[in-house]
């Protein structure tokens, strides 16, 4: 499928300003740790890059997990 010309650029920094966000939002979330995975480490863009985080919370005694019915 072609590509238009300088998608990739445009793809990084949509999702660079699309992190610099989330950033912006973590610590009200009670977040200790965030680890940036995928294509934004490798630098390696295409149409379909995501941004990938591993979310490492401050306590998971807040949380309220599913029970089985």
């Amino acid at each position: 499928m072609p590509m238009r010309v300088g998608f990739t650029l445009f793809r990084k920094e949509m999702l660079e300003r699309e992190l610099v966000g989330i950033q912006e939002l973590l610590p009200t979330l009670g977040v200790e740790k965030v680890i940036l995975t995928g294509d934004m480490i490798t630098e390696d863009f295409s149409p379909d890059s995501s941004i990938d985080l591993i979310v490492v919370p401050v306590s998971y005694t807040h949380l309220t997990l599913p029970t089985k019915a």
